[in-house]
């Protein structure tokens, strides 16, 4: 009987510190779904990307130095489950940035994938477009619409001039830091470059 009297007068109270530890029970699970799913951001983007494990480099300026590994022969290895090819491309300046160009349009459509932030993929048949890594938007002041202006080194060693029509910007998984040396201030080119 005495609690009942005390509900009856004091209900406002009761009422007020339902809500209040409603609300608080409320914030700590949204926080904690929320830091859940953070956490797993970056492991389901690895998944979503289809990006690659092992990576192969051969250089023609290295062949005697180094054991050449024929495409197929690796494309046959047991464990692979896909193979491509890119060619990489060195870039004088702005320094930190790496050209990569596949030679078809297989990465894009079966494995590394990249995740768009805004604009489109360039078209595979134009050697002028370009997306970039969303590192090297910012070091930049780069959007889609912009040109990229990069001093190449032509295969008989002098410096080439080259424009790139930036058509988007890009994460994928090699390009989130921390990183060591370059490989995050990616510029994806088309096999037509």
């Amino acid at each position: 009987m005495v609690l009942r009297a005390g509900l009856r007068r004091r209900w406002r109270s009761w009422l007020a510190l339902a809500l209040l530890a409603g609300v608080f029970g409320g914030v700590v699970t949204a926080t904690a779904a929320g830091a859940r799913r953070t956490d797993t951001a970056y492991p389901r983007l690895l998944a979503w990307s289809r990006s690659p494990e092992v990576m192969f480099f051969f250089s023609p300026a290295l062949a005697p130095a180094v054991a050449h590994l024929p495409f197929r022969a690796v494309a046959r290895l047991p464990r692979a489950a896909a193979a491509a090819r890119i060619g990489g491309f060195t870039v004088l300046k702005p320094a930190s940035a790496e050209v990569l160009a596949p030679e078809d349009s297989q990465i894009q459509a079966s494995m590394w994938r990249r995740k768009l932030l805004s604009g489109r993929l360039p078209d595979p048949r134009r050697a002028d477009e370009a997306d970039v890594s969303f590192l090297l938007a910012q070091r930049l002041r780069l959007r889609a619409g912009r040109t990229l202006r990069l001093d190449m080194v032509s295969a008989s060693g002098r410096p080439v001039p080259v424009r790139l029509r930036v058509v988007g910007i890009d994460a994928a998984p090699l390009e989130f830091p921390p990183q060591t040396g370059t490989g995050i201030d990616l510029v994806w080119a088309t096999p037509a470059f």
